[in-house]
């Protein structure tokens, strides 16, 4: 009402206005020359409207003014389409026609009429087309159309803003129907002239009635056939009210123990509705509820099974939503009755006759307390004392104890203990229990066998055992000795014991044991007891030699130890002999060198060899039978190699070095192994595989090489000492290596058919290399009596010498190949035979000899020329005498060779292959000889005679070979070069180069080596035997 009011004045003095301008121009008489006038007109936007103009003088120009703007007397109004002119102009009806008035058309429009003949010119008075825009839309905040969520009693701000509107409309806002008197408007120019907005902002404080009710914006105005409106929907929330718990009967929170009960909790209104939660003792107990929302309420119901412990339990409803200001709480106290779970009997009622019984009779804990009383049979007893405690969950506990005399005739009759109360009428609570008096038996005997009869094993003998009277009935126990009889229940075992069940005959109770004698029965104390009588007999079993089950069967000995093979045997009579066989012998009771047959029937041996291992046969005998044990001596000896293949060779690749023992015990890792070297590096073997099964051991190396070639020594150990230990030695096959000097080895020797040269080849390879001499590629003639060849090998290192004699410079000066070969390959060098230099190259060691005698003045004097021949002739002789006795010395050579024994040969521990021999006979020009055997005997060339075989030559070496493993020596020049006269002192080396070996290689001893084959320690089996009767049994030195 109050925004009506504000918005009503402005549109009053408005109205006011508008009449006073019509007044002015519109005289109270038509003015003369029109018979119709314009008139005020209001319009709504969009409608059309007609002013009228009639005009007394037709033919006249007639035209409209707009706001002082000529329209023109076109009817069609050129320039505004919704104008025209209407009526008859013969009648001079000029009225003006707008269509779809809009904001434009607001304005004051006149009547004009020009000067004519027939009249003058006339001006009709000013009138005011106003032009109503009704609001077209209404924006409310919150949004239209929406659901609000309010909370009920807080105060919320909703503001409505109108559209743009002429007259400004009057805005009223209602909840739930009722208008809001809380409301301020605002009213604002528009987008336009002559419109205006208005902003209605009202406060509102909503209530748990508004949930669910629209908050409507009306706006209303003169351009309006009815108000237009915009809302939404209120959702208020608002707490629930008080949670009811509605409980089934009239004592609220009594109960029985073991009833079911169902409690609803119901929470009326709330927005949301309420959620429900039921409490025992403050702990949740159901969380389960459910709504209605027809009639808006909350329902929870919590079924329990009421229990003794829920005494005093206090279970409560909680109800709240999420704009509770706090949760809502109903609660209830339980009062639960229960009835005692049990009752117990404390106490023995089985007592000695003539002896007090004493019993108490408890009862369970119970709301309220419950009585008790004693019966035997149907005679009720007085108790001795009652007593009442608290007992669990406010309940009480009810004690009665009682005493009674035991007497025989009360035997058997029922003891009962009875609870009750008045609460409990329907229910009885009882315990019963059977007097038991006891009095023993009044005698026990056994009848059977006559105690002291010698039975034989195998007879079948009844005992039976016999009592009178007695409660509780007497068990008649057997016992054998201290332990209880019991049949054998192993169906693999023969069934020598029966034992029967206990029988009763009137007041006689007997029970039977039948027994097959044994070895165990004999002296055997047979007992049988009832209680604290008790009656036995013994038996006497007469049986043959058995052996026990602790009897010996495996005996362990060392070699050259002692072994006693005991005896555990039982008879009756005592055995009356023990004889021992040994492989079909039987041992001497008397005894022997090495045995000795004790008292106790034990076999005592000494000295005992491995030849003792084996099964002994043991006879007891007595006048009952025979029995017969065998025992096994298990001789423990040290271990001996037996077979150890040395040398061991492979090419270049995998090899296993097998080790085969004699010993016993033989065990999984007494097998070791050990690389013989000085390095720690050559000791290694983590690179070798170890291989062990039964006697064997193998050491499997893979992909062996060179490095690895050498000594290695087999160790076993068994844990008898000592161990043994073999040697071995690893030989890698290769092919052969020629030594190369770098760029060519060259041999300088004079060609004058006198002097002598020596080529000297050597190489490398496992087996024994065999050269071969070209020259110029054409082999070379070894039949030649020029050409002699000297091949010596040591170890894996080989040499070739081919001595030239009476070199020939057209013959011999030639290229000349050295071909090393074995079965793994080949290798060659060249060595190049060139004329003497009279001048020492600059690139020569100082130590080279020149072959040609520095050169003199070409005029020497004639003496020393007579005298130089003079010595050469003296050379030649002894030369010649040398030749002799070289020759001898070359026959002594061979003889020893020929003549060596392997137990006198040294054993290489490097990577040795040694098959050192002569390759030729005496009358040959080739020979081999091995520097293991003997030195060869050197002279120097001032002695040489071309007529006999030349001495070989061999040059000093100061290079090392370029090879991995091996501490050779490579030449030290280019060149050798051969003496012919005045050599110097110590010029000449050996025949050829040995290789060293370092004094911590191992050798087999000279005195100790032995065929590979035979390595092995010898046992007696080994030995040469004698004749079967060259000795006395006795004296043999074995058992049998």
């Amino acid at each position: 009402m109050a925004l009506g009011t504000m918005l009503k004045a402005p549109l009053l003095l408005l109205g006011l206005l508008t009449e006073g301008l019509a007044q002015l121009a519109i005289p109270a008489s038509v003015p003369r020359g029109f018979w119709a006038l314009p008139e005020n007109l209001t319009v709504v936007e969009g409608a059309s409207v007609e002013l009228r103009c009639g005009v007394s003088t037709p033919g006249s120009a007639v035209q409209w003014a707009k706001d002082g703007l000529l329209l023109g007397p076109d009817p069609r109004i050129p320039g505004f389409p919704r104008y025209r002119l209407e009526g008859d102009p013969a009648r001079g009806e000029f009225h003006l026609h707008i269509e779809a008035c809009d904001l434009s058309d607001d304005a004051e429009y006149e009547c004009q009429v020009g000067r004519s003949e027939m009249g003058p010119e006339l001006v009709s008075p000013r009138v005011i087309l106003s032009v109503l825009v009704p609001p077209k839309l209404l924006y409310l905040t919150p949004e239209a159309g929406t659901v609000v969520t309010w909370v009920a009693g807080q105060e919320y701000v909703v503001s409505c803003l109108s559209g743009d509107a002429k007259p400004a409309p009057d805005i009223t806002i209602l909840l739930s129907g009722q208008t809001i008197s809380d409301i301020s408007a605002n009213m604002n120019e528009g987008s336009q002239q002559k419109l205006f907005t208005v902003e209605a902002t009202a406060r509102v404080t909503p209530q748990s009635s508004d949930n669910g009710q629209l908050l409507v914006c009306e706006a209303s105005s003169p351009a309006l056939e009815a108000p237009i409106k915009a809302s939404f929907t209120v959702n208020v929330l608002f707490p629930p009210g008080p949670p009811v718990i509605e409980w089934p009967g009239l004592d609220e929170g009594h109960v029985r123990a073991g009833q079911s009960l169902e409690l609803p909790c119901v929470a009326q209104g709330g927005n949301p509705l309420a959620t429900l939660q039921w409490l025992k003792n403050s702990q949740p107990a159901s969380t389960a509820w459910g709504t209605e929302h027809t009639q808006a309420v909350a329902r929870s119901v919590l079924v329990m099974t009421v229990r003794p412990e829920d005494h005093g339990a206090r279970l409560s409803c909680e109800a709240h939503n999420s704009v509770s200001a706090g949760t809502q709480e109903r609660s209830i106290m339980l009062q639960v009755t229960f009835s005692p779970s049990a009752i117990t009997i404390l106490g023995s009622a089985s007592q000695v006759e003539n002896k007090n019984v004493t019993l108490s009779c408890v009862s369970k804990s119970s709301r309220p307390r419950v009585l008790l009383r004693w019966w035997l049979g149907w005679r009720q007893l007085l108790p001795t004392e009652e007593t009442i405690m608290d007992g669990l969950h406010g309940g009480y506990i009810s004690m009665s104890n009682l005493t009674l005399l035991a007497r025989r005739e009360d035997n058997g009759l029922t003891l009962t203990c009875e609870a009750f109360s008045e609460a409990f009428t329907k229910e009885t609570f009882k315990k019963s229990l059977t007097l038991n008096v006891k009095y023993p038996a009044q005698k026990l005997w056994i009848e059977g066998a006559p105690e002291g009869q010698k039975l034989r094993a195998g007879t079948r003998v009844r005992l039976v055992c016999l009592a009178i009277g007695g409660n509780p009935e007497p068990s008649l126990t057997w016992y054998k000795d201290s332990r209880t009889v019991t049949e054998s229940r192993l169906p693999q075992e023969p069934r020598r014991m029966q034992l029967g069940n206990v029988e009763k005959s009137g007041s006689t109770f007997s029970r039977e044991l039948v027994l097959v004698t044994g070895p165990s029965d004999n002296q055997a104390k047979f007992t049988c007891k009832a209680g604290q009588l008790s009656a036995s007999t013994q038996l006497a079993v007469q049986y043959r030699p058995e052996f026990l089950g602790e009897q010996v069967l495996v005996v362990t000995a060392v070699e050259q130890g002692e072994a006693l093979l005991p005896v555990s045997v039982s008879a009756n009579p005592a055995p009356e002999a023990f004889n021992w066989t040994f492989r079909g012998y039987r041992l001497s009771p008397a005894g022997g060198p090495r045995h000795r047959i004790l008292s106790s029937g034990a076999l005592h041996l000494w000295n005992v060899t491995r030849a003792d291992d084996g099964l002994y046969q043991l006879h007891c005998q007595n006048s009952e039978g025979t029995a017969e044990a065998l025992l096994r001596l298990d001789v423990h000896y040290a271990p001996t190699i037996r077979a150890l293949q040395d040398p061991t060779e492979v090419n270049v690749g995998s090899v296993d070095i097998v080790c085969t023992v004699d010993a016993n015990p033989i065990l999984p890792g007494m097998f070791s192994w050990e690389r013989l070297g000085e390095d720690e590096e050559d000791q290694s073997l983590d690179d070798m595989e170890k291989i062990s099964k039964g006697p064997t051991g193998r050491l499997r190396i893979h992909q062996a090489k060179l490095a690895q070639a050498g000594a290695y020594q087999c160790i076993v150990d068994n844990g008898v000492a000592p161990p043994a230990r073999g040697l071995v030695r690893l030989v890698v096959r290769f092919a052969p290596q020629v030594e190369h000097p770098t760029p060519l080895t060259k041999v300088a020797a004079a060609g004058d058919s006198t002097s002598s040269a020596t080529l000297h080849c050597r190489a490398r390879g496992v087996p024994n290399i065999v050269f071969t001499w070209t020259k110029n590629g054409v082999p070379l003639d070894l039949q030649d009596p020029r050409y002699t060849e000297h091949t010596y090998h040591q170890g894996g290192v080989h040499s070739s010498l081919l001595t030239i004699a009476n070199v020939s410079a057209a013959q011999d000066y030639a290229l000349f190949t050295c071909t090393a070969t074995n079965p793994l390959g080949s290798d060659q060098t060249n060595i190049q035979l060139v004329s003497i230099s009279l001048d020492q190259p600059s690139g020569e060691p100082e130590d080279q000899l020149p072959t040609e005698p520095p050169a003199g003045p070409s005029g020497l004097p004639l003496l020393p020329v007579l005298l130089g021949l003079g010595g050469l002739l003296l050379l030649s002789n002894a030369s010649c005498v040398g030749g002799v006795l070289w020759q001898r010395r070359l026959r002594r050579l061979a003889e020893c060779v020929s003549g060596k024994t392997e137990a006198e040969s040294e054993d290489r521990v490097r990577n040795e292959y040694e098959e050192s021999q002569w390759t030729g006979e005496q009358d040959t020009r080739s020979s081999t000889v091995s520097t293991t055997e003997a030195e060869p005997y050197y002279r120097s060339l001032r002695d040489f005679s071309p007529q006999l075989p030349p001495t070989q030559e061999e040059v000093s070496y100061s290079r090392g070979f370029t090879g991995e493993d091996e501490d050779m020596a490579f030449p030290g020049h280019l060149y050798d070069e051969v003496e012919r006269t005045y050599p110097r002192s110590g010029a000449w080396g050996p025949l050829y180069d040995e290789v060293q070996m370092s004094p911590w290689d191992l050798r087999w001893p000279e005195d100790a080596y032995q065929d590979p084959r035979g390595i092995y320690d010898r046992v007696a089996g080994d030995l040469d035997t004698l004749e079967p009767d060259s000795l006395p049994f006795e004296l043999r030195g074995h058992l049998v």
